[in-house]
């Protein structure tokens, strides 16, 4: 908020009785404040009270002018003199309250401003500067009622608007402030303060797209607005766009290098982005700027416990409750660190007190609880869940604390309902699948324990329980090669692990393999360097984990061990395919088809390199045999489908991907894919069906965004296509076809200009596309410039000769431009090319040509 806003009135005088020159001067000093050369108008001002000491009004306006440039001790020295002449002066009382005022001597200010209230009742300037000195003492319920009062007086003060807004922001009457922040805007559009202001309280109602829009504004009006960029900052760290937020931050530091506050807002983006030292760095500077900062020694804390410094984390929870002892989040977070450190007794603790501070801090329940449960006290433990998930029913680690007390109780269904809730609120949550998948097990039910231990080795490779759990699962269904190569896993990450050693032996004779059974997956390498399939099955775990070329190292191993191990040889060809070999890989696939013709996962894999290749004819040779094979291998039929509507052939896609999403249930990847069948028979309504689905499942599948884009302009709804190529943007900025297809859209609501931009960034992010140049062309063409036009369908051109289009368009260009020859010689390349639209153009352009 402004300090204060004051007036300091400038007399005008009609008749003067001193002279023309100083009827002169005086005058001109007028002038040059009106002017805002106040240093002028004090020349002026100066050269009157030279000729007539006793002239009130030059006093007023001299002290006037030396507020408005800072000057406020002398100000005040010209407004006493003021006053002394003439005692019933409002306007020296309320400028010298000003004075008082901007050197923060508010009750001295309020007793000049309380006597210009007395001597002018109606004195709306005087209730509102007040009402400023009312709100720095924090008398907010005075601060109100002298903005409502000068208000009263006159409807078209906006620093009263805007000063009212910010004491019904404190008091959390947001509705209420943006009231009249959009009072105090109607008044004076550029009044950034207020759009700034406005922000806040909408940020405060989480409405954060329109607060980003005021921030934004305000910006626009002042660039250097260090306040508003911060403001913009915090917006955007909100709605979980940390990289923008950062960007804004700088901005503000830029502007002004001693900003705590936005150094704290940059540290809390950095940590969100991880770069944990950045944040660090952040957090830092703000405690040097700011020493009794406790947010910033908070934000230090939350690092240094994320980077698993737990001691120094606690040093700086200490610190930041030092300077507020009120401090929940600190006490929670010192506690967390304590659990970290195994430190259970002193946790709870700190639980207790941040929960003393704030009853509804359910991560205190919830931290608490869990370290109720390393101390096996698993009824207080439920006891502290049951509180958190009351306070916050959306907080999936409660359920997760709650159904592992339940599970050691040996209550698996009710633990395997809260592993189940925990799941729904957060899909990544590894340990909620991990131990569900151990009740599961401990139920019999092994299957089901299979799916969750795969997600969980999905989510996290190096979890050697999970490989565990999933192999000794496998072996109970009797599916122990299977399980012999999750127990390698297991001991590919823990060579030490027994549990997996027992497994291991347990399945070896079942697999008929006694000698891959003894030395397999693990420890067995050391002591049986030819285990062929020992070094497959590493392999295999290495590639599940991303490690290919460790895992084809494996491989290769294996093959010089044993040849004829198709397994190896698809592990291998399967590893190259995801290092983009797939010539290679596909060799590897042919021999272990050869070696095995009854293996149906190396056929998928080879199908997929060949379509890679392009050789899509061939690779629908390949998905159809791994179906043949195997009549529930849903990603060959998805693989086949993508063949099928490469080929135009898109009603057999359509059916592929139908029996895709029948095996596979829910795939976003799979609804995308028919969407895009479905495009191209024209059935765009049918296409936009699939493209939500996949969205639904996926909320942040850029193609599929841009996908509905595309159908909703072809529906004829250009806004709406572009709202879907603005999410795809934001997710993706570098996602060149969103701004390609925004652009058409754009260009079909007349919108050139932005248009241009959206070309020029498509073909920043890829400069190879020949028909982004042909779209700008004709958005350039849409503004009338013909020669930029031309250029750019030259271009096109240029890249891609036998592109109809171009030519067409480019002939448009030049019979705008006047250049009738050019013009038919294009729309006559064009034609011969097959353009219709060329054709009528020659009939209508160029029969006389």
């Amino acid at each position: 908020m402004k300090k204060l806003v004051g007036t300091s009135f400038l007399i005008f005088i009609l008749f003067l009785g001193f002279g023309q020159n100083s009827d002169y001067n005086f005058k001109q000093g007028l002038q040059k404040a009106s002017s805002g050369d106040f240093a002028g108008a004090i020349v002026e001002y100066n050269k009157v009270l030279d000729k007539n000491p006793n002239f009130t009004e030059a006093y007023i306006n001299r002290g006037s002018a030396k507020n408005s440039i800072g000057e406020f001790e002398a100000a005040i020295v010209d407004l006493n003199k003021a006053i002394t002449l003439n005692p019933k002066s409002a306007t020296a009382y309320n400028n010298r309250g000003f004075s008082y005022q901007s050197l923060e001597k508010y009750e001295t200010a309020i007793s000049d401003l309380s006597k210009a209230i007395e001597l002018k009742a109606d004195y709306s300037e005087a209730f509102s500067n007040r009402g400023v000195c009312y709100f720095n003492l924090k008398n907010y319920k005075n601060a109100l009622e002298d903005y409502s009062k000068a208000i009263e007086i006159n409807p078209k003060i906006a620093d009263a608007y805007n000063n009212r807004g910010v004491v019904k922001t404190i008091t959390g009457d947001y509705e209420g402030s943006i009231i009249d922040y959009d009072k105090a805007i109607e008044i004076n559009p550029r009044y950034s303060d207020a759009l700034n202001n406005r922000g806040v309280s909408k940020r405060n109602l989480k409405n954060y797209g329109g607060s980003i829009q005021d921030f934004n504004e305000a910006i626009r009006i002042n660039p250097n607005f260090a306040k508003a960029y911060n403001s913009r900052g915090v917006s955007k760290l909100l709605s979980d766009d940390n990289q923008g937020a950062v960007l804004d931050f700088d901005k503000a530091i830029s502007l002004n290098p001693n900003y705590t506050d936005a150094f704290i807002g940059r540290g809390k983006a950095n940590l969100n982005l991880l770069l944990f030292d950045a944040a660090k760095a952040d957090f830092a500077k703000a405690i040097v700027l700011n020493p009794k900062n406790a947010e910033a020694h908070l934000g230090l804390g939350k690092t240094n416990s994320i980077l698993l410094k737990e001691v120094e984390a606690i040093t700086n929870f200490d610190n930041a409750i030092a300077l507020n002892p009120k401090l929940g989040e600190a006490y929670l977070g010192k506690g967390n660190s304590n659990n970290k450190l195994k430190n259970y007794e002193i946790s709870i603790a700190d639980f207790n007190k941040a929960i003393e501070i704030n009853g509804k801090l359910e991560e205190a329940f919830s931290g608490r609880g869990f370290a109720q449960n390393q101390l096996k006290k698993y009824d207080l433990a439920i006891l502290d869940f049951n509180q958190a998930i009351a306070i916050n029913p959306n907080q999936s680690t409660a359920y997760f604390g709650r159904g592992f007390a339940n599970l050691f109780l040996k209550a698996e269904k009710i633990a395997i309902s809260d592993f189940d809730k925990a799941i729904s609120l957060n899909t990544s949550y590894t340990d909620a699948f991990f131990y569900r998948g151990k009740a599961k097990s401990n139920l019999k039910e092994y299957k089901a324990a299979i799916i969750d231990f795969d997600k969980t080795v999905v989510l996290n490779p190096n979890h050697y329980e999970a490989f565990y759990e999933k192999g000794f699962a496998k072996s109970k269904l009797r599916e122990d090669l299977s399980a012999i190569i999750d127990y390698s896993s297991a001991l590919a990450i823990q060579p030490n692990y027994v549990n997996a050693l027992i497994g291991r032996g347990l399945s070896k004779s079942a697999t008929k393999d006694d000698l891959g059974a003894i030395s397999d997956f693990s420890k067995v390498i050391s002591i049986d360097a030819n285990s062929a399939i020992a070094y497959s099955g590493r392999g295999l775990a290495k590639s599940n984990m991303k490690e290919e070329t460790a895992a084809i190292q494996d491989f290769e191993k294996a093959i010089s061990i044993d040849p004829t191990l198709p397994m190896a040889y698809y592990g291998r060809g399967n590893s190259n395919s995801k290092l983009e070999k797939d010539k290679i890989a596909i060799q590897d696939f042919d021999k272990a088809i050869s070696l095995d013709p009854n293996y149906p996962e190396p056929y998928n894999a080879r199908g997929a390199s060949k379509f890679v290749l392009e050789e899509t004819d061939a690779a629908i040779l390949d998905f159809d045999k791994a179906i043949e094979l195997d009549p529930y291998f849903g990603a060959a039929y998805n693989g086949r489908g993508i063949c099928n509507f490469t080929l135009q052939k898109d009603s057999l896609a359509i059916r592929d991907f139908d029996k895709a999403l029948e095996l596979l249930k829910d795939n976003a990847k799979v609804y995308n894919n028919r969407g895009i069948a479905k495009s191209n028979l024209g059935d765009e309504k049918e296409a936009r069906k699939d493209y939500n689905k996949a969205l639904e499942m996926d909320p942040n599948f850029v193609e599929a965004y841009v996908n509905r884009g595309g159908t909703k302009f072809y529906l004829g709804d250009p806004k709406g296509a572009i709202v879907d190529f603005n999410k795809a943007i934001e997710l993706n900025p570098q996602y060149y076809k969103a701004y390609l297809m925004r652009g058409n859209a754009l260009i079909y609501l007349f919108k050139f200009k932005e248009a241009i931009a959206d070309y020029d960034k498509a073909l920043e992010i890829n400069p190879k596309i020949p028909e982004a140049y042909t779209y700008r062309g004709n958005a350039k063409e849409g503004l009338k410039d013909y020669a930029g036009a031309i250029e750019d369908h030259n271009k096109t051109i240029a890249m891609k000769p036998d592109f109809a289009e171009a030519y067409f368009d480019r002939g448009y260009s030049k019979q705008k431009s006047g250049d009738e020859i050019g013009a038919c010689q294009d729309f006559l390349k064009a034609a011969e090319m097959g353009y219709e639209d060329a054709k009528a153009a020659l009939k209508q352009y160029c029969k006389n040509k």
